[in-house]
């Protein structure tokens, strides 16, 4: 069944202790089982624990692009999605007790589909959609609803490699054919579904995810592509685990807000090397838990003004985030198309530090200032409480709202509200 000449499976899984291949090119919807808890065993038999092979019968001989195990065997194909099982459903998966049923007819691009918490997702043929595979009992069968329908310019680029992240948040990772890596986070109970994009000086290649150790946040790994010195190299990366415990406990000076950073940790110094992967490339600067002025890497180091124990060093990150258009009903109608004028906005923080808001992307206003009260010698305290920032926008159709932060400190919005002016018919 499998040569250099009919071609070799591209889709393979374990389904109720058999191993499960599919997708030849000579035969592109058949599917072989091994015997149970016997994986090289493909001898066909008519007995319970036999191996079998079977043909997926369809109008359109797609080939298999993945499979996957649950109840039943999951089969999504170039055209259509297909579930696969005993047709009495008491007894097991047997060569004497098969059923094939068609449950939908968008068609899989050839990825492996992710299970996600109790959901099952894939991308559609041509690697724009991600859609979830789930049971309807009002349809008695299986439906799959498009994740991106809200964000559909998410996946421009198409995506190419997936991988999912269960803790601290559940996360699907994806890396897109132009390098942007783009997160979808989602609780299906919650009605969360929230595409954002990442970018960094450079392009993602390949993204992977472990399980953390004892407690730990599970690890998300990728291999970039970054030109340095002239060169083109490939780096193995990952995000910092413990990002969110460091905001967590306020440990200014353990923060890690940087790409392809490192930090120097012991007796004062304002000197840095070992940066031979950052050479040439202008970096931000951490040092005690305050931004300090850029550098440029020379000779794979840096110097500082003045010293300081903890150092982190590391290409710096832009993070931002633009709200939908506003829109209300009023008594004389929507509006939309009437000219609008944000003049300030109240920003709910938590556990944060710096950050800028802007309503045209070129003019920006700082979140909250440093008070009179706060040392000159320390970086102003961490922020969880409500903001009112004052906004020198001007009237237009748009009605833009922009909150970003540049510095390597943490930003968590928890809430937004607009203040503006509208009028015009």
């Amino acid at each position: 069944a499998f040569s250099a000449y009919r071609g070799f499976p591209r889709a393979v899984c374990i389904h109720e202790q058999r191993l499960c291949f599919g997708g030849t090119a000579h035969r592109p919807n058949t599917i072989w089982c091994s015997r149970t808890d016997d994986f090289e065993n493909f001898e066909t038999g008519s007995n319970d624990a036999d191996a079998m092979s079977f043909t997926v019968a369809s109008n359109e001989g797609n080939r298999i692009a993945w499979l996957f195990s649950q109840k039943r065997l999951m089969v999504g194909t170039s055209g259509d999605e297909w579930t696969l099982g005993g047709f009495d459903t008491g007894k097991p998966f047997t060569p004497t007790n098969v059923q094939t049923q068609r449950q939908s007819s968008f068609g899989s691009k050839v990825m492996r589909a992710i299970l996600l918490n109790d959901v099952l997702l894939f991308v559609q043929r041509r690697g724009r959609k991600v859609r979830e595979l789930t049971y309807s009992f009002e349809r008695d069968g299986w439906v799959a609803p498009d994740l991106t329908m809200l964000a559909e310019h998410i996946t421009a680029g198409e995506l190419e490699e997936l991988a999912f992240q269960q803790q601290p948040d559940a996360v699907l990772w994806g890396i897109r054919g132009d390098g942007v890596l783009v997160g979808m986070t989602y609780e299906r109970d919650q009605n969360v579904v929230a595409w954002h994009r990442h970018t960094t000086d450079g392009a993602f290649e390949s993204v992977a995810t472990v399980y953390g150790l004892g407690t730990a946040d599970d690890e998300v790994w990728f291999s970039v592509r970054r030109t340095i010195n002239g060169q083109t190299v490939r780096y193995i990366e990952r995000f910092k685990p413990d990002a969110r415990a460091r905001q967590e406990s306020q440990e200014a000076a353990l923060w890690w807000y940087l790409d392809c950073a490192k930090r120097r940790t012991g007796s004062p110094t304002n000197s840095v090397t070992g940066l031979e992967h950052l050479e040439g490339k202008t970096i931000n600067i951490l040092a005690d838990g305050a931004e300090r002025q850029e550098r440029a890497v020379e000779g794979g180091g840096i110097t500082l003004t003045s010293p300081a124990s903890t150092i982190l060093v590391g290409l710096p990150v832009t993070s931002s985030v633009e709200p939908m258009k506003l829109e209300l009903q009023m008594r004389d109608g929507s509006t939309r198309g009437r000219y609008k004028r944000i003049h300030r906005a109240m920003v709910c923080l938590y556990k944060s530090l710096a950050g800028e808001a802007s309503t045209n992307g070129s003019t920006w206003n700082w979140l909250y200032p440093r008070t009179l009260s706060d040392p000159m010698d320390a970086i102003p305290p961490i922020s969880s409480e409500d903001h009112e920032v004052a906004l020198a926008g001007d009237y237009d159709q748009d009605s833009r709202l922009i909150i970003r932060q540049r510095q390597p400190y943490p930003l968590t919005i928890r809430g937004l509200v607009a203040k503006f002016e509208a009028f015009g018919d």
